[in-house]
Parts: structure tokens; sequence; C-alpha cells
């Protein structure tokens, strides 16, 4: 009983802290949309609907809670398709610290390419470059044998031309275990923090955002269910759905919709798939291959490769 009043009270102040954020207008969102980009393809196969995922150590970003169930040291990469000729990529670093902790670091970067600069006449000046980097480092503890939680602390960076924004932040999650139901309980708050160095003088709202889910194993059928619910400070709002289907010991198939789907269709066009995603993965020996398809509608499509080692 103590451990659930534990999870209950600490589920209440997220929701206190997120009621209590001012809420705008969804044509006023944040900036620094790398933190708010999935980073492994597991992830992005189920759109992100991770909330309540433990053993995986990409959960750093998630919800650190989930760094909980991580058995060895693993290392993974992930190369990420973006569109036009952007480049993005992250490494991510976990490590078990004695029997009931674990430890992650890890690092999200994205490059947009070149532009041609222009001045106020619209003449042709030197071209400029433009790129994000999110450095993060977390940890998770057992509270219980069936409660976790988690905290994580980032520093991001960002360059455009010759300027560039700072921004310092960190979040904490926690989840609660079922393993009767097969069911698991999760909350996060992530990307709490401020703005240390603005572009010019005006700072950006850091994209701060509190997710609830849960995941749940079906009892005869090899089926992984996720879902959760996101509140951005900013007023923006998703609910995301995804599933993890196991095919064999090696080999397992993953769908997911993200409902933010529906704003990248304008009038007709978009698709029929613009939100939705899918991906599998398969592991042989200590290493996972993970891969992945997110369609953004008309911004384009996106597709993620992940590659792990357990060590």
């Amino acid at each position: 009983m103590q451990k659930f009043k534990f999870f209950f009270y600490t589920v209440i102040v997220f929701l206190l802290v997120s009621a209590g954020q001012p809420q705008t207008s969804l044509a006023q969102l944040s900036g620094y949309e790398l933190l708010k980009m999935d980073i492994s393809a597991r992830a992005s196969g189920m759109s992100g609907a991770f909330v309540a995922i433990t053993g995986d150590l990409h959960s750093l970003f998630y919800n650190p809670a989930g760094l909980i169930g991580i058995r060895n040291k693993s290392l993974s990469f992930t190369y990420l398709d973006h569109i036009l000729d952007i480049k993005t990529g992250s490494i991510v670093f976990a490590v078990p610290h004695g029997i009931n902790s674990k430890i992650a670091i890890g690092v999200n970067y994205i490059n947009y390419g070149s532009f041609e600069g222009r001045d106020e006449s619209g003449f042709p000046t030197s071209s400029f470059d433009a790129q994000d980097v999110v450095f993060v480092g977390g940890f998770a503890r057992e509270y219980s044998s069936s409660l976790y939680y988690g905290l994580n602390g980032e520093v991001f960076y960002s360059k455009i031309g010759g300027f560039s924004s700072t921004v310092i932040g960190f979040g904490g999650g926690v989840i609660y275990s079922i393993p009767e139901h097969m069911l698991t309980i999760g909350v996060s708050i992530t990307n709490v923090g401020f703005v240390a160095s603005a572009y010019v003088d005006t700072k950006d709202d850091v994209p701060t955002v509190i997710k609830g889910g849960f995941t749940k194993q079906l009892a005869h059928l090899p089926l992984l269910i996720s879902f959760e619910y996101r509140q951005y400070f900013d007023g923006e709002f998703q609910i995301v759905g995804g599933g993890e289907f196991t095919f064999a010991e090696f080999l397992k198939g993953r769908l997911g919709y993200n409902s933010f789907g529906t704003d990248q269709k304008i009038g007709d066009e978009g698709g029929n798939f613009a939100g939705a995603s899918f991906g599998f993965g398969f592991n042989w020996r200590q290493y996972l291959f993970d891969y992945s398809f997110s369609s953004f509608g008309v911004i384009g499509d996106l597709q993620r490769l992940t590659v792990s080692w357990m060590f």
C-alpha cells in the first residue's frame, strides 16, 4: 500500500504542475523541435508510445524510470533518414549500477544542411548552416519490486548561422508494475528547463511535456500494446498508441499511430497514413537491429535504423 501511495502522490504532483502552466493556442508551438523527436527505431515504430516501457536504454529520453530492466551494458546507434538533406542520429549508452540502479547517457544530433543567405533586400549573401544537439544523462532506481523512478538532465545547444541558443533542462518519471496482470503504468515529465541563452533577445518556450500511459502484454496473444497521452505546456496534446508483436524469439513487428497525423493533412492531401508508423526488429547473438518507417503526410516520410550491442 505504501508504494502505491508513493506512485499515486507522484502522479498528482505531475498533474498539478501541468495544470499550473499557462496554456496558449495551438498556433503558438514551442521551438527546439529536436527535443520532441523520437529517438530509436523501436520507439518510432510504436509511434513513441514509450512512457511505460521498461528494459530499453532509449527510455532515457522518454521516461528514465524505464531504464529499469536493463541487464547488461548496452550501446546503441540510430540513424534517421530525414526529409530533404537533413541528417540526424543518436548514440546512447546504459549500464547497470549496483543491484537496483541503472545509469545512461546519450546524445541526439541533427544537421539541417546549408542555406543561401539573403539580406533585407533579398540579395544573396554568404551561405550558412544550422544544427542542434542535445546531451542527456540519467538514472533509474527501484523503490520497490514493482515501483521504479528515474531522473534525467539535459543540455541542448542550437546554432543557426552566427546565432546560437542553449537550454538547460531536466525530467523524471515513475513506472508502476502489476506483474499478475502483465501491466505497467507510467507517468513522466520531460524538458522542464530554461533558456540559458537566446538566439537574439526573445526566448522561445521549452517544449515541456507531461505523459501518462500504460503497456499491457496480452495473455493469449504474443502482443504488447502501449498507449499514452501527451500534454505539452504550450497547449498542444497528442494521443499515441502502438503495438509490438512477437513472431519468434528473434523477430518482432511493430505498428503505431500518433494523433498529430491529422495536422499533416492539407485538405484532401497528405495521404491516409499520416501519423502512422510501422517497423520490425530482430536480434542476432548480442546484437539488435531495428527499423521503422513513419509517415508525416505532406511533409514526407522518415526512416530510422537502430543497431544495439549488449556486452
